[in-house]
């Protein structure tokens, strides 16, 4: 099942807001994701779907700083990778 937690309305290109988050722990949560991301900017959107998600934040410019940010970082010990969703 899939929780979509919608934040605030977004504005601009939706691609290149959109995050793809992989490689998550079996403990992560839709609230930890989008706390984690809302330290680069406004999070309008979270979804976790199995050992993934899908993070939207509210411009380019807070998702590229999320995206640098947070690309292998560790979370539960567990390195997630961090990167643009591709179209």
């Amino acid at each position: 099942m899939v929780s979509w937690v919608k934040v605030s309305s977004p504005a601009g290109s939706a691609a290149s807001r959109l995050i793809f988050v992989g490689n998550l722990p079996p403990q992560a949560e839709t609230d930890e994701i989008q706390v984690l991301f809302s330290q680069y900017g406004t999070v309008t959107e979270c979804a976790i779907i199995k050992n993934f998600a899908f993070v939207h934040m509210e411009d380019r410019k807070s998702a590229t700083k999320a995206i640098r940010s947070l690309h292998l970082h560790k979370l539960h010990g567990t390195t997630i990778n961090v990167e643009a969703s591709r179209d």
